[in-house]
């Protein structure tokens, strides 16, 4: 019964996936020349492949974007500092992924990156076909039904790392267990971000045994990143603030909350008027909405690119609007008080760990479902505050702008929490070269 839901299943997936590879062919005459060849890798990556040198063995590490990406570098280094003379594929879903694992390989001789071939079967056969790879190794939740269902019949061994599965995504396939559960059985190990990620994994069908809690290769990268201290981040500089010059930043705002943070600009840099805010969404789509509530909340304001392209002094305005993409971390140093979006509004939160790493307190709301294990951390440690609700988070920024010095984390606190956090990469480089090994690679 198992085996005839999961043809359905398939059937039924392979069918909608057909329909989606049409659309995507008739819209790419629509693109720019660069996201059209990523496009076009996606499709079909063998000429970008029939480019590299590979020499054996050859790993893939797979993961949907930049956040991803996070993940599976520490994870190269830990293979690499074990000894590992073979190549790694690294293979991103997003054109903006794409181009910062590029970025990467450019500095490793043995890595190269390629767009993530698309669920379509003619797209994952050429990708395996032309790689051929020894280990496959996904990186948190990247569930696709025929990527699995491929490797599981080359017998290409899987690995599932800084496996996690949302509570709105385990509502979603608990309704069709049935007819997936075969999927999580898939990948030899999962490497569990939490407890509850284990939980829910298991419970979708993983077997209990190949599941084991983790934490997430993304804490080694993002505690191992070289840091300025605030006073001399050329951010600063760059944005012409002064000394005296407070800085709130609230990034990856999501919903309501550029509303909410709008109005927080306007009303506390009137009562603090030596006091920048730095709003970041999440999606730059949100970027005129925040313009709008700043407009009618009679606060002056630049847009990011205007103060680079211009090199424009920001002393008389009092809100700097983010107009792009992958700043965030960064600005997250030079903020006096940090808040972390997606969590005033139920979406479960984003990288509460940015603003921690940079010495600062992170302030954020109740949702943080997706963030769970971090907010655990950073509670127990004192290294967080979590706000209820609009009133609540002004009178914590307020208070912190007014005595910036209470958002400063001391050392033993950072280690702490790094002691907590770290480790992952080591483990998941262990595993994968166990795979080698048991293969005589």
């Amino acid at each position: 019964m198992t085996t005839l839901k999961r043809k359905i299943f398939i059937s039924l997936y392979e069918k909608a996936t057909a329909q989606a590879a049409q659309l995507l062919k008739y819209r790419l005459n629509k693109m720019g020349e660069e996201e059209k060849l990523f496009w076009q890798g996606r499709l079909n990556c063998t000429k970008i492949i029939s480019n590299f040198l590979l020499d054996e063995p050859v790993i893939v590490c797979h993961g949907a974007s930049v956040g991803e990406l996070n993940g599976i570098f520490p994870v190269i280094k830990a293979i690499e500092d074990k000894g590992f003379k073979g190549s790694i594929i690294i293979s991103t879903g997003t054109f903006t992924g794409y181009r910062k694992s590029l970025d990467f390989s450019r500095q490793w001789p043995n890595v190269f990156a390629v767009p993530a071939p698309l669920d379509f079967p003619e797209s994952l056969d050429n990708f395996l076909s032309s790689i051929n790879p020894d280990a496959f190794v996904s990186f948190e939740a990247e569930y696709w039904p025929l990527l699995y269902l491929e490797l599981s019949k080359r017998k290409t061994p899987f690995l599932l790392l800084n496996g996690r599965v949302s509570e709105n995504s385990y509502k979603k396939y608990k309704i069709i267990k049935p007819f997936i559960e075969w999927l999580f059985r898939t990948p030899k190990k999962i490497g569990a971000v939490s407890p509850q990620d284990r939980f829910r994994l298991v419970k979708l069908g993983a077997k209990p045994e190949c599941v084991m809690v983790t934490g997430s290769s993304k804490y080694d990268y993002i505690f191992n990143i070289p840091k300025t201290k605030q006073e001399n981040h050329p951010l600063r500089k760059k944005l012409k603030l002064s000394d005296s010059t407070k800085v709130f930043v609230a990034g990856n705002l999501r919903k309501e909350e550029c509303y909410y943070l709008s109005q927080l600009a306007s009303e506390l840099t009137s009562k603090l008027p030596d006091t920048v805010f730095i709003l970041v969404p999440r999606h730059l789509h949100r970027v005129n909405e925040i313009k709008n509530h700043l407009q009618r909340g009679n606060t002056s304001y630049y847009l990011l690119s205007e103060v680079f392209k211009n090199n424009v002094p920001i002393s008389n305005r009092k809100a700097i609007i983010v107009d792009s993409i992958g700043i965030l971390f960064d600005l997250y140093a030079i903020g006096d008080v940090n808040f972390c979006g997606g969590t005033l509004v139920p979406v479960g939160g984003h990288n509460i760990l940015e603003p921690v790493v940079w010495g600062k307190r992170v302030i954020y709301g109740p949702y943080v479902s997706k963030v769970f294990a971090e907010h655990r951390v950073l509670s127990a440690c004192g290294a967080s505050i979590q706000v209820s609700a609009y009133e609540e988070l002004k009178s914590v920024a307020s208070s912190l702008l007014l005595r910036p010095e209470k958002a400063i984390l001391d050392e033993e606190t950072l280690r702490m929490i790094k002691n907590h956090l770290c480790g992952a990469s080591d483990l998941y480089s262990q595993w994968i070269m166990e795979i080698l090994h048991q293969r005589g690679l």
